[in-house]
């Protein structure tokens, strides 16, 4: 099958055993392995491949964060309430269960360990143990509410948001950041739908930032000593009918990529003219997030939900060939 796709390119699909299927019978199609869709996607850029990484079905897989430290890529599942590790050089999966929704997770810089944020709010993680203790629990008086998505800055903040449970969009959620002190937690953002997207400018004077529900990206100037921000503005619109932004990271060209929710792809911005770039269909409705790894930040790695959908709805997919890499995501403290 060959598919037009808009004005970037054209993109053909193989599905081993078998010799091509149409992109647009995915809904109806049950993927076992260890057969493994490939596509391969031409644009002026480069060359690029989708995979599925086998063995992952996530209800609503979010937060993908690749340790350099590590090699491995951290990743939650919202609503099966796991964290979880992937370690492609050996190829094996490390699954953490809690009791608890989970909306991103974070290792420490010093000390092992991570920072999850979960319903009741931030805790502390015993990888081994699979123990936890809570924190932080800022918004204990709105038990409807729970944390979404979050990450590091340079130098070491976890900046986390919330959102209600129902997903409703209303703006009942917050944007918070808890100090590299582990103690002092400080709401950023009032008025939030569905706290999702974070990332920062190269230089570190901008931080992006998404509210699912206003479907666009917002910038603020950012003090990176303090961790203040201000002068929100936005950007970006994501137009009616392309999704709904979701997760978000940035490359070593400062460009964005942003997941699109109900959108299947992910998308390549510029932050600077809010031009489209890019845009990489993918086999499932939800795409959620993506981060860059790799030995050398040349893989992006994305997250999707499935949320009932028959696979690869809720698949983890990797991209390579893409022409660009990403930059180091910061750990916590």
């Amino acid at each position: 099958a060959v598919v037009s796709t808009q004005s970037t390119g054209v993109f053909c699909i193989s599905f081993q055993p078998f010799p091509l299927l149409d992109p647009f019978l995915f809904n109806s199609i049950q993927f076992n392995f260890p057969y493994l869709l490939r596509v391969r996607y031409h644009s002026a850029m480069s060359e690029y491949k989708v995979e599925l990484i086998p063995d992952v079905h996530a209800q609503l897989g979010e937060g993908p964060n690749w340790i350099v430290r590590d090699q491995v890529l951290l990743w939650v599942d919202i609503d099966k309430m796991t964290v979880n590790f992937f370690d492609p050089k050996n190829n094996t999966h490390k699954e953490i269960q809690l009791d608890s929704k989970v909306g991103t997770a974070v290792t420490r810089k010093h000390g092992g360990g991570v920072v999850v944020a979960i319903q009741k709010g931030l805790a502390n993680l015993d990888v081994e143990t699979g123990r936890y203790e809570v924190f932080a629990s800022p918004e204990e008086h709105i038990p409807s509410n729970r944390f979404n998505d979050g990450k590091c800055d340079i130098r070491g903040r976890f900046w986390a948001g919330t959102m209600d449970s129902t997903a409703s969009g209303a703006p009942v959620g917050a944007l918070y950041t808890l100090e590299t002190d582990g103690k002092t937690l400080t709401k950023k953002v009032s008025d939030v739908g569905i706290s999702n997207g974070l990332t920062w400018s190269l230089d570190h004077k901008t931080m992006y930032y998404i509210d699912s529900p206003l479907r666009r990206i917002d910038a603020f100037d950012y003090n990176v000593e303090t961790g203040e921000i201000a002068n929100r503005r936005t950007i970006i619109n994501v137009p009616k009918g392309e999704g709904i932004p979701d997760g978000m990271t940035i490359d070593e060209e400062g460009k964005l990529w942003v997941a699109l929710w109900e959108g299947s792809a992910i998308t390549r911005w510029d932050p600077v003219t809010g031009n489209s770039l890019l845009k990489i269909p993918l086999p499932a409705k939800r795409i959620t997030s993506a981060s860059f790894g790799g030995p050398d930040l040349s893989e992006l790695y994305v997250t999707s939900a499935s949320k009932g959908d028959p696979y690869p709805n809720g698949a983890l997919f990797r991209i390579t060939n893409l022409g660009v890499k990403g930059v180091p995501e910061p750990q916590f403290g």
